[in-house]
């Protein structure tokens, strides 16, 4: 029977130690493996192909954002994904608010209807919306507005589900409209309106990019 053995190289340098009551805090070295374990379960796994946090969501960033990193392997979170990006221009709009078009050969919409919704083909976020105008909006507002609805529908609701208003600026203004983590589901349609209060003049040019990102690893669960 041997006492404090040890076998191999070995160089121990400033590594503390400190036995926990349950004895169940440890590293356990295998075969191209290293497991961080505590309460007896591993948190934190080392292999030749990856770093993985097990059992626990990571924390922390590990050359960039490994907690975003993590969600977006795991579907919880939109990071990578597939980006769709669509741009088109309203011209002379008579109605308010006016609904973007689904394709620039479309013309714009005075409401919803079965020309002018997008299809998700995975579960999505909606980035962002941006828009440009020769037209100075100076003392009024624009509102942009995003409309869904479900699979099933032959058009999405005229009822927003989510709305962003900007105060308007000068000629050629670049407006940008956040609608961070305004998410919809697989087999959503969707659409996008734009309001100015007062009404438009009828006489404006407006560029428009909308930017959506589908995951297409999103787990809804059971």
């Amino acid at each position: 029977m041997s006492y404090n053995y040890s076998n191999g190289p070995q160089v121990i340098g400033d590594l503390k130690a400190k036995d926990d009551a349950q004895r169940n805090t440890i590293i356990d070295f295998g075969e191209d493996q290293i497991d961080f374990q505590t309460s007896g379960s591993v948190r934190l796994q080392i292999t030749n192909d990856s770093v993985r946090a097990v059992n626990v969501p990571f924390s922390g960033t590990l050359n960039g954002s490994a907690n975003a990193a993590e969600n977006d392997i795991m579907g919880t979170k939109l990071i990578g994904g597939v980006f769709e990006i669509d741009q088109g221009l309203f011209q002379n709009p008579s109605v308010n608010p006016v609904y973007f078009p689904s394709d620039d050969t479309f013309l714009e919409r005075a409401g919803p209807s079965s020309v002018n919704y997008f299809m998700a083909p995975f579960y999505g976020e909606l980035i962002k919306v941006q828009i440009k105008s020769s037209t100075s909006f100076s003392g009024t507002s624009l509102t942009c507005s995003f409309h869904t609805g479900s699979g099933t529908d032959n058009a999405y609701s005229s009822t927003p589900a989510a709305s962003v208003a900007l105060n308007g600026q000068a000629a050629n203004q670049v407006y940008t409209f956040d609608f961070s983590n305004t998410t919809f589901a697989e087999g959503d349609i969707y659409g996008f309106s734009l309001e100015v209060a007062g009404g438009f003049a009828g006489t404006e040019n407006i560029h428009f990019t909308t930017t959506v990102r589908y995951n297409p690893y999103y787990d809804p669960g059971p």
